[in-house]
Formats: C-alpha cells, structure tokens, sequence
C-alpha cells in the first residue's frame, strides 16, 4: 500500500514536470505519458485524476485528457485569490522579518536578473516562487501554504506562456527591488501596498496574452 502511495506521488510529481511544455488546450495522452515516463498505467492514472481535481487539466469522456484553459475571468479569479493571501501573509510575517531574510531575498532577486540575462526563464520563476513563499514560510500555517502552492499551480500551469515568452520580467524584478527597499526601511505599510501592486501588475500582463 505504502510502494503504491509513493509511486502515485512519483508520477504526479513528473506529471506535473512534463506538462510544464504544454501550451493551453492541447491533448495530453495518458497510456502514453505513462509509457514515457516509465510508470505504472494506474499511478499515472491517478496522478491525472489528480490534476483534474486542481483545475490544470481537464477530462472529455470518450476523448480524454487536455490542458486546461483559463478564461479571463479565472485568471483575474486566481490573481485575486493571490492578492488577498499574499497581502494578508506579508502583513503578519512583517514583525519575524530579519536582516538575514531580507539579504535572501535579495540574492533572490539577483538570481533572478542572472537567469534572465541568461534567458533561463524556468529557473527565473522558480526564485520568483522563492520570493514570495519566504514570506510564507515565516508566516508558518500550513493551510494558507497549501492554499498559496494551489493558487501558484494554477497560475503557473495556465500562464505559462507569460513566463516563456518572457513578458514584463524585467519589470517584475524591479518590482521585487522596491518591495525589499521597503523592507529595509521597516515600512510594512508601503511594502504590502508595493506587493498588492505588484500582483496586480502581474495580473495585467497575463490578461493581455489570454
């Protein structure tokens, strides 16, 4: 039982990976991913049960699996989700705030400009993640954790052609910069404004490209 839990997990875990290379709509074969991926028919079977569940791929009877498309009204739904959690964590993670915190977001941030020279975008999202979950991770109440990593599925998985096509990172960055001016000032009010701004900016970018 435990042998059949983990290879579920394994091959939601790779699923969720392979996915990643998907445009929005596009049919994903089940028998063949588990092929592919060299995992069991039933575990990967589950693993895309799983993701029907979260909204990032759906299921036609008789035809089968397709990622998901978001409409613009889900898209605004997710970011708006992401505002009020985000906005509500970094008000009250403010006061466990550090000088050793904010140097790792800082470094963060430098990655960040490095994997963009680079045009390594993936690398770029995932300290972006990093950015924003720190905050998360001080906070510490594993339900709004859970929540967040749902709502950034969600995100990732459907606007992912915001991030390869590389719109508006640049100004991403800068944001995350005046973000962490603010918290070096010990400004929590211009801080969480700064992140409302910043959500609501990326909010804007993925709009245009839906």
């Amino acid at each position: 039982m435990a042998g059949d839990v983990l290879l579920t997990e394994k091959a939601y875990e790779l699923l969720k990976e392979k996915i990643k290379s998907y445009e929005a709509g596009e049919y994903i074969s089940l028998r063949s991913t588990a092929k592919e991926l060299d995992i069991g028919y039933t575990p990967m079977r589950e693993a895309f049960q799983q993701l029907e569940k979260e909204g990032i791929i759906n299921r036609i009877p008789n035809v089968g699996y397709f990622i998901s498309k978001l409409d613009q009204k889900k898209v605004r739904e997710i970011f708006q989700a992401r505002e009020c959690v985000e906005e509500f964590v970094m008000k009250n993670s403010f006061k466990f705030l550090d000088k050793h915190h904010i140097e790792k977001l800082e470094q963060l941030v430098q990655k960040q400009k490095e994997y963009l020279e680079e045009e390594k975008i993936l690398k770029f999202y995932e300290m972006d993640e990093q950015f924003h979950m720190l905050f998360f991770e001080l906070y510490d109440n594993t339900y709004l954790n859970e929540l967040i990593k749902n709502i950034r599925e969600k995100y990732k998985f459907n606007t992912m052609k915001t991030i390869l096509e590389n719109v508006g990172l640049d100004i991403a960055v800068h944001e995350h910069e005046e973000i962490i001016e603010s918290l070096k000032e010990c400004n929590k009010k211009q801080a969480v404004e700064r992140l409302v701004v910043h959500i609501r900016n990326a909010k804007e970018r993925a709009l245009k490209i839906q």
